[in-house]
Formats: C-alpha cells, structure tokens, sequence
C-alpha cells in the first residue's frame, strides 16, 4: 500500500518542462518570373486541398499543412481584403502607401472552388484578377492564443529591376519575452514569394504582428512593391477535458498495480 501511494503522488505531482517559445524565419519560394500573367502561380484555400503550385510546378502541388488551414487575409487591388477566412483571427490594417496601378494580376486563388489535384482537372478559380495590392507598409496581427504552434505563409514581391523586400514578425503574450523574427529578399527582376514564419511553444502567447516593407518607396508613379495577403495554419492548445482524461488514465494505471500487488 505504501509503494501504491508514493506512485500516485509522483504520478500528480510530476510536470514535463515547456520548451522555450520560438517564432522563425522558415523558408522563401520563388512562385514566379513574370511581369503580369494571371496564374502564374496558383493559390488554394479549399478545405482539404490547401496549397500552392506555380506553372513550373503544373501537377504538382505544395500543400499548407495538412491541407485545411486556419484562417486567410488576401489583399487585391486596394487595402481591403478580397477574400477573408471566417475564423476571424486575422486582422489587416492596410498600407502607409500605395502603388504604380499596374502588374497586379498574379495568383489565381481557389476559396469555395475545388481546385483538383494539384490544380488539374478541378473548378476555375474564383479570383483571377487583382489578386496582389500595390504598395509597401501594410500592417495587421494574427490571434494565436488558441494554438500551441503554426505556420503563417505571406505572398509578396515587385516588378521592379532592383528591389529589397522586408518581412517583420513579430510574437507577444502577457509577461513573456518578445519574439521577433525578420528576413530580407534583394534581387534584380520581377519576382514574387511566399515566405513562411513557423512559431513553436506559444501556449503563453496571444498574438503575432507582421509588417511588410519595400524599399521602392517612389511617389510617383508609385511603388513596384506588391503584397498578396497571408494565411495561417496552427495546430490548437488541447482542451482542458484532455488532460483531465490523461490524468484519469494514470490515476487507472496505478490502480492496475496496486490491484496486481494484491
């Protein structure tokens, strides 16, 4: 009796030690060479078939995640999204600036629409035009304190010659450390990207910010800079019934060995 009581107090009291909370740069993809051609590269958010393609790639698609993502903000022509997620997580606070009112047709981008598989044989896209906003400085903030972890995936680039594009992250709870995350992409043609963040650790965090700028900050007749919205995929904190439901099993378990001491 005495070693069945030691083991369920070992078994309550014992806690496993959080990892250190992390948000990081993760990767860059080059989606296109291209000055305007609709569809160059292929974007869907369709549950189950979440994911990208470009027509290098046509047939073969990159999924986000799990192929079901949490929530989306994508930005066209203008400041406003065209097509937003229902989950509600995402804000966009729009542009310090806007852009040359040209070379804004790029994704082709697939919501209620079955794209098929990797975007053969399945629905026209929904949007095809003005699928990218002109201009740099746009700002807004992603709810993450229902997740543990996640990936956020940005689409960006230029038309212009030379360009610098910057990404800023940032991830903030009540009495945790700031985390920042940036990276930096300079080239000399016409690109667009899809960088990814990925943040690990969260539970004690509650939102992370994001900023895009552009070094092409010319007036007149505008910024080459371009900006096509985000997505967001996480994976939840577990539900308080979850772990009453481990603790249930151990305080079994212990009973099963005290039973078989007997």
């Amino acid at each position: 009796m005495k070693k069945t009581v030691t083991l369920l107090s070992l078994l309550a009291t014992a806690t496993v030690a959080q990892a250190a909370a992390e948000l990081v740069f993760s990767d860059t993809t080059v989606t296109q060479n291209s000055d305007n051609t609709t569809g160059t590269y292929n974007v869907s958010v369709f549950d189950g078939k979440a994911g990208w393609s470009s027509n290098q790639y046509l047939g073969t698609g990159f999924a986000f995640g799990d192929g079901t993502v949490e929530d989306y903000a994508l930005v066209g022509n203008g400041t406003t999204p065209y097509a937003e997620g229902s989950a509600g997580l995402i804000t966009f606070d729009g542009s310090s600036t806007t852009g040359a009112n040209s070379f804004k047709d790029w994704a082709a981008v697939w919501t209620s629409n079955d794209p098929g598989t990797d975007f053969v044989g399945g629905d026209a896209a929904n949007f095809t035009t003005e699928t990218v906003s002109q201009g740099f400085g746009f700002t807004g903030s992603i709810d993450i304190s229902g997740f543990k972890s996640g990936t956020i995936y940005l689409f960006h680039g230029t038309f212009s010659a030379t360009y610098t594009d910057t990404l800023n992250l940032s991830m903030t709870g009540a009495g945790q450390t700031l985390l920042n995350a940036t990276t930096s992409i300079s080239g000399n043609n016409h690109s667009g990207f899809i960088t990814t963040f990925t943040f690990t650790d969260a539970e004690d965090y509650d939102q992370i910010t994001y900023q895009y700028l552009n070094n092409d900050t010319v007036t007149s007749p505008g910024s080459a800079a371009r900006f096509g919205g985000l997505i967001f995929d996480g994976v939840a904190i577990p539900e308080p019934s979850s772990y009453a439901l481990l603790g249930g099993l151990l305080a079994l378990s212990a009973v099963a060995m005290k039973r078989r001491r007997a």
